[in-house]
């Protein structure tokens, strides 16, 4: 018997947000459970001034990951040294002259990672930074494809897909790219929602794409905040031109505006 929208209640969206909890728990077990850290750390071998003190046969498993070792997490323990001291790092004076934190992308200080960064060291941090940007890049697809009124097995499978999808996955530690990219299925179901199909416009759905795409500036950078906006525009666009009719279209392309002008508000 076909499951009619009715039978989707509350207990199907809690079983597919377990779903998701359970398989991030399963990817970052061993750093939960064991105490290993996200980071490429046998790139420390050949490195001053640890490679006089490590081994020096340890093979490198990824060349191409040194920012973690040499940007990400040297900063992550500043930040978080200057929290437990009671300040918040606006400004790094053990850099040259000086250097301004707020301004650089990289450390997304007003984001979710500066946030894990107040609740526990950079070991944990990060295990919850990355669990929580696949949290939201899932359910916001799962919300996303559900909206399109896929079936609950379809819609689960696809946020499984995108939660873990190449692009996604292999690059949490560049929080400043896949901070923006975990929002953009928010932003498009947010978009979805306001232009509905069959009743009247929804403006505070409109409010919610444009607080979403906020978010995905502050979490990512100028890169990751163009690719959100040109996918979520065309999302948007493609969404209402199967209408064929000029009010759907206008509606669209209003919607982008005050979901922009919104965005760069936040």
């Amino acid at each position: 018997m076909r499951a009619t929208a009715e039978h989707f209640t509350w207990r199907h969206h809690l079983l597919a947000v377990a779903i998701f909890a359970a398989i991030i728990t399963f990817v970052f077990h061993r750093a939960i459970f064991l105490g290993e850290v996200l980071a490429p750390v046998d790139l420390l071998t050949k490195e001053l001034p640890w490679r006089e003190v490590l081994p020096q046969n340890v093979e490198i498993k990824n060349f191409t990951m040194a920012d973690v070792l040499t940007v990400f997490y040297p900063w992550k323990y500043f930040v978080h040294n200057e929290l437990r001291a009671g300040r918040f790092p606006l400004w790094c004076m053990q850099v040259g002259c000086g250097y301004p934190l707020a301004g650089e992308g990289v450390i997304k200080l007003f984001g979710l990672t500066t946030l894990s960064l107040w609740l526990a060291p950079p070991r944990v941090a990060s295990i919850l930074t990355f669990s929580a940007q696949l949290f939201i890049a899932m359910t916001g697809m799962y919300a996303l494809l559900r909206s399109l009124r896929l079936r609950w097995g379809p819609a689960v499978f696809g946020a499984l897909v995108y939660g873990m999808n190449s692009s996604m996955f292999q690059n949490l530690e560049y929080e400043h790219v896949t901070g923006g990219l975990m929002l953009l299925p928010w932003v498009c179901w947010a978009l979805r929602r306001a232009v509905d199909d069959e009743g009247e416009y929804h403006w505070r759905f409109t409010g919610l794409s444009g607080l979403f795409f906020g978010l995905a500036i502050i979490n990512g950078s100028i890169q990751s905040a163009a690719i959100v906006w040109v996918s979520a525009a065309g999302f948007a666009v493609a969404a209402s031109w199967r209408h064929q009719r000029r009010r759907f279209w206008t509606r669209a392309l209003g919607t982008i505006v005050l979901m922009t002008i919104l965005g760069f508000a936040v």
